[in-house]
């Protein structure tokens, strides 16, 4: 449940009593952002700061090195940098 700013919810689940459960604007969700309107500007960002985690130590040394073959260097973007982007 999703709420405009982070709220609670109180429950009544007639075993336990009254529950409170917090409810917020947006959460991570299976390494996702989940935001209550389904704005995806912060997913978006999360992805890719994940992504540029992994591709700036390879910037230089490999993705602008001349003796690393355009096929090892494709293969190193869709295996390191796609998938952090995509998946």
């Amino acid at each position: 449940m999703f709420v405009a700013q982070q709220s609670h919810l109180n429950v009544d689940p007639r075993v336990l009593g009254t529950v409170q459960v917090h409810v917020r604007p947006q959460y991570k969700h299976m390494g996702g952002v989940v935001h209550n309107n389904g704005s995806m500007p912060r997913e978006v960002a999360a992805r890719v700061s994940a992504m540029n985690t992994v591709h700036r130590p390879l910037a230089t040394k490999v993705f602008r090195s001349p003796s690393v073959s355009l096929s090892d260097k494709t293969l190193l973007t869709q295996s390191l940098l796609f998938s952090r982007m995509l998946y």
